[in-house]
C-alpha cells in the first residue's frame, strides 16, 4: 500500500505559510488548496514588478536585488503558468523586457546585472567585479532556453534574431553538450520543451533525455543533499517527458512523505552570509518548496 501524507500536514503547511511567508505564497497556497483565485496570485506578483516590465525585489529568493533581471522575470512567468494565466498585460510587458535585455553582441541573456552585488545574495549569485558575470552565466541555457520558450509561446521574437534563429541556437547549444554540468540549465530546457509544439520538440527530446540520465541522482541516501532527484526534472504525470523519470517516481514520493516535517520541507542549502536576510529568504524558499512538493503528492494521489 502506498504511503499517504496525512491531511493535517496540509493544514499545518497553510498556517505556516500564512503566518511566516510573503503574501504571494499565501495566495498560491489558497489557489491550489483553498479555492482561491488566480487574481490574488497575480496581485501578489505585481509587488515584485518594476516599471521596465521585468521582475526583481527578491522574487528569486537567493538574491534580493530590487532591479529587474532576466532570471527573476522567468520566475514570475513560471508562476503565471502555474496558475493557468496564459495571456495578461503583465506577461506582455515581461516579454518586451526580455526583448530589450537580449545581448545582441553575445547572442544571449545574462542572468542578472552586476547590481546584484549591492544587495543581500547567495555566494553563487555574486558577480565578478571585472567581467560582471556570475557562475550561473557559464551555462548559456540558464535562463536563455526558458526565455526562448516564453517568447515562442507568447508569439514574440527579439527581431534580431528571429524566433527560428533562437530555437536553432538553443538546439545547437544543447546538442553540443557532451557532459552536462548544470541541472538548472536542463530545467530551463525542460520548461522550454513544454512550451513548444510537437514538431519543434523533436530535436530537443534526445539531448534532454541524455542530460536527465547523466545528472539525475538515483541514490535515495543522498536525496537530502543539493542534488537533482527524478521528480525535480519532471514533476507531473501529464508532462511529455514523464516516462523518463517514471521508474523512480514511487521511491521519491515515499521519500517526500518520510521527510516531511509537520507539512513542511526546508531548503537543503544555506547562504553562509547576510544571515538576517537569509532567514527571511529561507522562509519563502520553505513555502515554495512545500507547495511544490504538495502538488507532486496530490498529482500522484499521495495526499490525504
Amino acid at each position: 500500500m502506498s504511503k499517504i501524507l496525512p491531511r493535517n500536514f496540509l493544514e499545518n503547511a497553510g498556517e505556516y505559510i500564512r503566518n511566516n511567508c510573503n503574501p504571494l505564497y499565501d495566495a498560491l497556497f489558497a489557489f491550489h488548496f483553498g479555492g482561491g483565485g488566480a487574481e490574488a496570485v497575480v496581485s501578489g506578483l505585481e509587488r515584485f514588478r518594476n516599471g521596465d516590465g521585468g521582475f526583481g525585489h527578491g522574487l528569486e529568493h537567493d538574491f534580493l536585488m530590487p532591479d529587474s533581471s532576466p532570471m527573476a522575470t522567468t520566475v514570475a512567468l513560471q508562476i503565471f503558468r502555474e496558475v493557468g494565466v496564459g495571456t495578461h498585460p503583465i506577461i506582455d510587458d515581461a516579454l518586451d523586457y526580455f526583448q530589450r535585455s537580449f545581448d545582441r553582441d553575445a547572442r544571449r541573456w545574462w542572468a542578472v546585472p552586476q547590481a546584484v552585488n549591492d544587495h543581500p545574495h547567495a555566494p553563487w549569485w555574486h558577480a565578478d567585479e571585472q567581467s560582471g558575470l556570475t557562475v550561473i552565466d557559464a551555462n548559456w541555457g540558464n535562463p536563455g532556453a526558458e526565455i526562448i520558450g516564453y517568447l515562442y509561446a507568447g508569439g514574440k521574437s527579439t527581431g534580431d534574431p528571429a524566433k527560428a534563429e533562437l530555437l536553432d541556437s538553443a538546439a545547437a547549444h544543447l546538442s553540443s553538450i557532451d557532459t552536462f554540468a548544470s541541472e538548472h540549465e536542463l530545467y530551463c530546457y525542460i520548461r522550454m520543451f513544454e512550451m513548444l509544439d510537437v514538431n519543434d520538440r523533436r530535436r530537443f527530446y534526445e539531448p534532454i533525455v541524455r542530460g536527465i540520465r547523466q545528472l539525475v541522482c538515483l541514490d535515495a541516501e543522498r536525496w537530502n543533499e543539493y542534488l537533482p532527484r527524478p521528480l525535480d526534472f519532471v514533476s507531473r504525470r501529464s508532462h511529455p517527458l514523464f516516462e523518463v523519470v517514471e521508474p523512480w517516481a514511487g521511491s521519491q514520493l515515499d521519500y517526500l512523505i518520510d521527510t516531511c516535517e509537520d507539512g513542511l520541507w526546508y531548503p537543503t542549502w544555506e547562504w553562509g552570509q547576510y544571515e538576517e536576510a537569509w532567514q527571511t529568504s529561507k522562509k519563502n524558499w520553505t513555502a515554495k518548496i512545500t507547495i511544490g512538493n504538495l502538488l507532486i503528492l496530490r498529482d500522484f494521489g499521495r495526499l490525504s
